[in-house]
């Protein structure tokens, strides 16, 4: 019973229980659910590029170039996870689309009724923010974590009186 009420349990528990209030408060049907999670795959990826583009050089680890090792450049990798998770991510809502539509597809024709009426129209717009929220929380709080810890370990280790590094003593 612990671990049910444990923070981690319970958001994911929270998080679990929003696709069930879509369809008893704003009365979702399959396809908005399935548009609600192909979304949170955007707001997902969104979020990992953006680290990604913010690591510093060299923490990628080595990439091989006609066989030359070198540090991977972390724009250039979120760019190239943005290519591909975009065409995956295009491939995927055409199938969504195509097998799933049903009566939505004789409504929307085009990105902005698709927004307006899907996003906007349905809710759904609310457990996205919320997604984008927490998720740029957590990537904040996972960048700025290991900063405030090497911080911490930098001022434990100072000789006092000293703006120098001093290894710790054993």
């Amino acid at each position: 019973m612990r671990s049910v009420l444990k923070p981690a349990a319970l958001i994911l528990l929270a998080a679990n229980l929003v696709p069930l209030i879509g369809v008893l408060a704003w009365g979702w049907d399959a396809f908005v659910l399935l548009v609600l999670y192909w979304l949170e795959t955007a707001v997902v990826a969104f979020w990992t590029v953006l680290r990604i583009a913010t690591m510093r050089r060299g923490s990628l680890g080595a990439l091989k170039f006609d066989h030359q090792p070198g540090p991977a450049s972390p724009i250039a990798m979120a760019a190239f996870i943005t290519l591909h998770a975009g065409i995956f991510m295009g491939v995927h809502f055409m199938f969504l689309w195509t097998l799933f539509s049903g009566e939505w597809s004789k409504k929307i024709h085009g990105v902005g009724a698709f927004i307006h009426q899907l996003v906007i129209g349905t809710d759904l717009w609310i457990p996205l923010a919320v997604l984008f929220i927490v998720h740029g929380a957590l990537m904040g709080f996972n960048a700025v974590k290991p900063m405030l810890w090497r911080r911490r370990a930098w001022s434990k280790t100072r000789r006092p009186g000293s703006h120098c590094w001093a290894p710790p003593r054993a």
